[in-house]
Parts: structure tokens; sequence; C-alpha cells
């Protein structure tokens, strides 16, 4: 079993950071996306779970990261606004079973 960190750079690649949960020993890093510079908040979850606030609608996208067997992809409902006016809070959190 092996956890995920989320990163993204200022130009925008979104990259997952492998490791191991027992030791924090780093397995692999992957660049998993791109475009991520329009998001004023992002904030992950479990099981690859990650919701992000648009900078400029303030709408708040679902995606869910699904690297299965070495294979990076992306749950079919991904990218899929599920709230509006998410910018007028400060923190993002994110918590078990999708609740923010």
């Amino acid at each position: 079993h092996q956890g995920n960190v989320y990163a993204i750079k200022p130009s925008g690649e979104l990259y997952r950071y492998r490791f191991n949960p027992s030791t924090w020993a780093h397995v692999r890093t992957d660049k998993i996306g791109g475009g991520w510079q329009i998001f004023s908040h992002v904030t992950g979850g479990k099981d690859g779970l990650i919701y992000a606030v648009e900078a400029e609608s303030g709408n708040l996208r679902y995606y869910r990261d699904k690297f299965v067997n070495s294979t990076d992809t992306w749950d079919a409902n991904s990218g899929v606004v599920v709230g509006k006016d998410f910018s007028r809070y400060h923190w993002l959190v994110g918590g078990e079973d999708g609740i923010l």
C-alpha cells in the first residue's frame, strides 16, 4: 500500500509523489497533469480525491486520481463542477469520504 502527496508548480504542472506510509520512503514521482495554475485553492483527500477552486469563477471542481497497476487514469467524472462561489473561502480542507 502506498500514499500520495500532490504538488503544483507555478507553471501549472501537477505532480504526484508516491511514498511508503510506513516509512515515509519516497517511491516515485509522476507528472500527472497540466493547466492547474488556474486554481486558487487545491486540496486532496483519501484515495486520490482532489478538489480545486477556479480563481476566476469560484467553481469547485472534483478530480480523482485512479493510479492503478502503474497506469495513470482519472475518474470519468474528473473536472466536473460540484459547487459554486467557493472563492469566498480562505481555506479549503479535505476530509474523509469526500467531505470538505
